[in-house]
């Protein structure tokens, strides 16, 4: 899996790991090491945290420092899943009868030196 940032719309009232965060968006950035957090310098001013509050398996790995210079900070570091059938991200307090906006992002820069565009399905669900 290439790198990722599923971004959700809680109400803004629900925190995220005990936070509230100011625009009511979960930004994450999937791969950034363990309490790493940072605010994407354009307009927009996402503020990205890890996925390390969120999963629990997988292999956290960066782009090459070549690489980096031509893409968005999002996408600098990724997680893959090398093992296991099914890997989860488990997202607290979702609230039943909200909508919530869910993106991602997936490149594959040859992090693995294999020249393969890996394969993966991706469910969203309650369970």
């Amino acid at each position: 899996m290439g790198g990722s940032h599923p971004g959700l719309l809680p109400p803004a009232s629900a925190p995220d790991a005990g936070r509230k965060l100011a625009n009511g968006f979960i930004s994450i950035d999937c791969g950034l090491p363990e309490n790493t957090s940072y605010q994407e310098e354009t307009i927009s001013g996402i503020n990205y945290i890890s996925d390390t509050t969120v999963v629990d398996t997988g292999l956290s790995r960066c782009i090459s420092p070549e690489i980096k210079d031509t893409k968005k900070q999002y996408v600098w570091h990724l997680r893959s899943f090398p093992e296991g059938i099914r890997n989860y991200y488990t997202i607290n307090n979702i609230t039943g009868g909200n909508k919530y906006l869910i993106g991602a992002v997936f490149l594959y820069v040859n992090y693995d030196g294999e020249d393969k565009l890996p394969e993966f399905d991706l469910h969203l669900g309650a369970n």
